[in-house]
């Protein structure tokens, strides 16, 4: 089982992998620039699902964020991919207030950020953030919000720790309920 990380780009999921690796030891698996075309993102996807079996920190996986930046990609492939990845990987949605995802000041640019992407990104911002959120409401997740100074990453670390290793925690959680002393509430 490993651990999924999606959200919108300036959301705080490189950050928030970096963390998790540290306290877990979980080695970080970085999909790289979005695929061009459609057999490209076909051998990612192929890849991730494989890679997902390991004990792996996924920054973004490409059939979730690929629903989000590209859904004229949407395939029973995809649709697939993302069911099974769901389903056997911990999902924690990044998911700051807009306002904070929106303001680029502080952003994190990759190195394969082109200029290109970051303008789509930008430009596209409140309808990529609707696609994520509807894409979440249906989707097993644990919320993270970087901006709640009341998430302790030690504690938030510890739960995940318990949904890997105690059979049926995760699936107690409940679709976008947050974590607050081992309990969720909305």
């Amino acid at each position: 089982m490993g651990i999924i990380i999606e959200g919108m780009d300036n959301s705080g999921k490189s950050t928030l992998a970096a963390k998790i690796s540290d306290k877990l030891k979980m080695p970080i698996y970085h999909p790289g620039p979005a695929p061009v075309t459609v057999s490209a993102a076909e051998v990612h996807l192929q890849e991730q699902k494989d890679m997902s079996k390991c004990f792996l920190l996924f920054d973004r996986v490409t059939c979730m964020s690929d629903a989000v930046y590209n859904p004229e990609r949407l395939s029973d492939l995809y649709l697939s991919y993302r069911k099974q990845m769901s389903n056997s990987n911990i999902v924690i949605y990044c998911r700051p207030p807009v306002r904070t995802i929106v303001d680029f000041s502080n952003h994190e640019v990759k190195d394969y950020d082109s200029e290109e992407h970051l303008k789509k990104v930008i430009d596209g911002m409140h309808e990529y953030i609707h696609r994520y959120d509807a894409m979440m409401n249906v989707m097993p997740h644990i919320k993270y919000d970087w901006t709640d100074d009341q998430v302790n990453i030690q504690d938030f670390c510890n739960i995940l720790l318990k949904s890997m290793v105690i059979p049926g925690y995760y699936q107690k959680l409940q679709i976008g309920y947050i974590y607050d002393e081992d309990t969720f509430h909305v």
